[in-house]
């Protein structure tokens, strides 16, 4: 599982080299989930921008699943 690998990288690089909290890290690990999803789990080495796009739309649909309201843009631009 190279993905998982890549993630646990990412995530302690942010943790040792830009002072992330476990709050921070927590809700960059739920956004990569999200991704990947959106992916169907393909390999982050065969990213490819038009899957960035994907998200986006996907999460612009999305509700929030208390309210059933949209997502707020706000969120949409934290997840991205």
């Amino acid at each position: 599982m190279e993905n998982e690998r890549l993630k646990r990288k990412y995530i302690a690089f942010l943790k040792q080299t830009k002072g992330r909290d476990h709050k921070s890290l927590d809700k960059v690990a739920a956004a990569l989930v999200k991704f990947e999803e959106s992916t169907r789990f393909k390999p982050f080495k065969q990213f490819h921008i038009e899957q960035a796009r994907q998200l986006k739309t996907v999460l612009s649909r999305a509700k929030n699943p208390v309210t059933r309201k949209p997502l707020s843009l706000i969120t949409i631009d934290a997840t991205l």
